[in-house]
């Protein structure tokens, strides 16, 4: 997996909550206290193989969700 990109500040709820298959799908409540959204991929040249979106809240992971690749 490779870190695609992260989110942070006001970008994060607007990220976390975008709904498949544009998103995670989180709720506003998993959103409310992380500060990081970070976005992993299988590879960087095909992304949607399989996505992986983690919240985190001082470096630890809170919510996961996964697209793709099962």
């Amino acid at each position: 997996m490779h870190l695609h990109t992260q989110y942070t500040g006001t970008d994060l709820p607007v990220q976390a909550t975008a709904t498949p298959p544009f998103g995670p799908g989180f709720t506003a409540g998993q959103v409310a206290q992380p500060d990081t959204l970070e976005i992993w991929v299988t590879t960087l040249k095909a992304p949607a193989n399989t996505t992986v979106w983690r919240l985190l809240k001082d470096r630890k992971p809170v919510a996961l969700a996964q697209a793709g690749g099962f």
